[in-house]
């Protein structure tokens, strides 16, 4: 039995027949895609065999005549999914790429590039991770800021490839602290937005977002603006729900969105309507606190608030302080923020404050003595029995109850 594989174009169609039994090429042709060109391919298989089968991909646009003159001529034909013809390519391809740059790995210059292209190819060839991180760690020697060395090496450890569960973190921050200064934070921001794909499966949530943003303020300070490192903090501002910091990227931006980066324009069109929505609520909450601000100046106003600080009982004075101020500077929101951020940015539990987000670091003691456990602690100098301290708010059921007065 002769097996004779088509890979099928639109100018060209090259067949290849192998023996069934043995493996061995048995002949190779390639010929116009045309009848005259299938007859040269109908007469060259009869010439190999009495007993054979066509395998064609199955890319019906630019495969069907072929199938259908070589059924009409009662020959056996099976369709092959274009899937495992392109698996079947890409090995052979990954085996070439591998081949030319061993063969060049002995010139005398070397590009810093080749080293991205070998760790390309160790990631398709299923490389050993010890020899991947050989190879990494030879690549980081020869040239140690270049961000596609550590952009490949993140992608490398992602668990749906060759790393453990937390590994690509590990490795994100070890290497943004090794380096240090600016351009520990440019490789951070730049590991980031390698990782920032949903086809992964990795949340880059777990990633610290206040590094990724000092990484990318860093990479446009000492570089200048690249619109194309913009569309992906707009693109991680949006994994990070931060309108804020989309909004800043958005208006960089511009019309000069980066298909590599959002895929397509669909995707950049709901950022921007995410954008938008956020924007206009901010700006209704600006014009609304400015009208109420410019009625109390009013003498009707200064009326108002005298009268109703008169009426309320003075149990609820505070009630009205707070109404009419609290909201206005929001110092203790903003402390509360810059608090939880001088944790060290990594953890298990997020706590998101205003439009930012922030992490604290909380270290569990599982199964650790819990035959008694006391959660009692001390809150401003005072004993609580569990670490939680409420404070009052003010919300719709308290202005319920003042107007029951």
């Amino acid at each position: 039995m002769i097996v004779i594989g088509a890979d099928t174009h639109k100018a060209t169609h090259t067949c290849g027949a192998v023996s069934a039994a043995t493996g061995q090429l048995a002949g190779e042709l390639t010929v116009s895609a045309r009848e005259q060109g299938f007859r040269e391919l109908l007469a060259w298989g009869r010439r190999l065999g009495p007993e054979r089968v066509w395998a064609i991909e199955d890319c019906r646009h630019v495969s069907g005549s072929l199938e259908r003159f070589l059924v009409a001529a009662g020959e056996q034909v099976v369709r092959v999914p274009p899937k495992l013809m392109g698996e079947s390519r890409r090995a052979e391809r990954t085996a070439v790429a591998a081949r030319i740059l061993k063969e060049a790995s002995v010139l005398k210059d070397k590009c810093p590039h080749w080293y991205v292209a070998m760790l390309d190819v160790a990631l398709d060839e299923g490389m050993d991770p010890a020899d991947e991180e050989s190879l990494f760690q030879q690549a980081i020697a020869f040239e140690p800021l270049y961000d596609p060395y550590y952009r490949a090496r993140a992608w490398f450890l992602l668990p749906m490839w060759n790393g453990e569960e937390g590994e690509v973190e590990e490795f994100a921050d070890k290497t943004a602290t090794k380096i240090g200064g600016q351009e520990g934070n440019i490789l951070y921001f730049e590991i980031a937005a390698q990782l920032a794909c949903p086809c992964n499966g990795f949340d880059v949530k777990r990633l610290s977002w206040k590094r990724i943003q000092a990484g990318q303020a860093a990479q446009q300070e000492k570089y200048g603006v690249s619109l194309v490192k913009v569309n992906w903090l707009a693109k991680l501002a949006k994994s990070f729900s931060d309108p804020a910091v989309g909004e800043m990227a958005n208006a960089q931006i511009g019309e000069n969105w980066d298909e590599d980066t959002w895929k397509s324009r669909k995707l950049f069109d709901n950022f921007r309507s995410w954008v938008a929505n956020y924007t206009g609520g901010q700006k209704m909450l600006r014009d609304f606190n400015k009208l109420a601000k410019a009625n109390l100046e009013t003498a009707e106003g200064k009326e108002y608030h005298a009268a109703v600080a008169s009426e309320v009982p003075q149990k609820l004075a505070w009630f009205v302080e707070q109404c009419s101020s609290a909201a206005d500077d929001e110092i203790t929101i903003r402390e509360n923020h810059a608090a939880y951020h001088r944790y060290v940015p990594q953890g298990i539990i997020e706590m998101n404050c205003s439009h930012r987000s922030s992490r604290i670091w909380f270290r569990p003691q599982i199964l650790i003595d819990v035959t008694k456990v006391d959660w009692s602690t001390k809150i401003l100098g005072h004993h609580s029995s569990m670490p939680v301290y409420i404070v009052r708010t003010i919300g719709p059921t308290s202005f319920n109850y003042i107007l029951k007065f």
